[in-house]
């Protein structure tokens, strides 16, 4: 991993465990919440071999506590997943002032969930499965365009 990035597991929440990339502060912060720790897993190696630091999340109400915690430079949401599904995870924050024009970008395998998606809040939907290039491409514009801020 670039940047002397290392991996470690967090124990602050108790029915899961969290996994925090620890990088140089001055990369940008990606919440990447999915039910699915493969996918989790996959991506996170992606997105820290491209020069981010990765905290992962396994449902909503995990990916909304760590957003307030943490103030992530964007989130990563899959649509669905248990506790609390991507839209109302969108909604939550949302309502936060301190999170409500951070970017959200949303992985989805239904089409047809995509204008409920942007409707929510999101900036952003790429298709399940979404390649790892596809994924990078996105939150590369959604940092480097203002039209997302």
């Amino acid at each position: 991993m670039p940047f002397g990035v290392h991996a470690h597991r967090e124990q602050s929440f108790p029915q899961s465990s969290v996994a925090l990339v620890t990088a140089p502060t001055d990369l940008p912060l990606v919440l990447f919440a999915d039910d699915h720790a493969d996918s989790r897993d996959m991506y996170a190696g992606c997105l820290t071999q491209n020069g981010f630091r990765v905290v992962e999340a396994c449902d909503g109400i995990e990916a909304v506590a760590l957003a307030r915690r943490l103030c992530p430079t964007v989130v990563v949401l899959d649509v669905v997943m248990p506790r609390m599904d991507g839209i109302g995870t969108i909604k939550h924050l949302r309502r936060d002032h301190s999170l409500r024009h951070t970017p959200i970008l949303v992985l989805t395998a239904f089409d047809d969930r995509r204008q409920e998606v942007m409707a929510a809040g999101a900036n952003a939907v790429c298709g399940k499965p979404c390649m790892p290039d596809v994924l990078l491409t996105k939150l590369r514009e959604l940092l480097n365009g203002s039209r997302y801020r």
